[in-house]
């Protein structure tokens, strides 16, 4: 490139004056650049979070075996009951047991995680965290969580737990709508 006249009277080259006008328009478009794909981030992890909301595609489409699910949940249940469901107080602390505890432990003899790691496999492991969400919910609904009230642990249809956890349908109203 051919200096210009005007750069032997000036102190600095002409074109310097245009690399640093785009070195500076560069730096701009950089820190745009960076915004953008912190927005992106933010809007992934959005995403990821309410992944936990939707329904796994193969219980709609009727290739989970829900009934192998609830054959598995009831021997787990029975196991508790001493083979007798109508005897849930056992049980009723069980759950609620394990579900205070259920963040901080790792526990494998946790009849919750039972639960979940059983709903997980039926629905082809699609959505994990719909499972943990959706049986946790279930067990709310039925009275099992963190508090115990004076009286013991909460009264229950063992039945009815398990109708509403095989159906894999939320029995919550104001859960529902997700």
């Amino acid at each position: 490139m051919e200096s210009h006249i005007i750069d032997y009277y000036n102190e600095m080259p002409h074109m310097v004056n245009v690399i640093d006008k785009m070195n500076e328009e560069f730096a701009q478009a950089q820190a745009r650049i960076k915004q953008l794909e912190l927005q992106l981030k933010k809007e992934k992890l959005k995403s990821a979070k309410m992944t936990a909301f939707k329904r796994p595609l193969c219980i709609d489409a009727e290739e989970c075996d829900l009934e192998k699910f609830e054959e598995s949940i009831r021997n787990k249940f029975l196991e508790w009951c001493d083979n007798d469901l109508s005897q849930y107080e056992r049980l009723s602390y069980k759950l609620m047991g394990d579900y205070r505890v259920y963040i901080t432990s790792s526990n494998e003899h946790s009849v919750i995680k039972f639960i979940i790691n059983k709903l997980d496999e039926c629905t082809h492991n699609q959505n994990p965290k719909w499972c943990e969400f959706f049986v946790l919910t279930i067990l709310e609904a039925h009275g099992i969580n963190e508090t115990y009230a004076y009286w013991g642990a909460p009264m229950f249809e063992v039945e009815n737990l398990l109708n509403d956890l095989s159906d894999c349908d939320f029995t919550l109203i104001s859960v529902g709508s997700f």
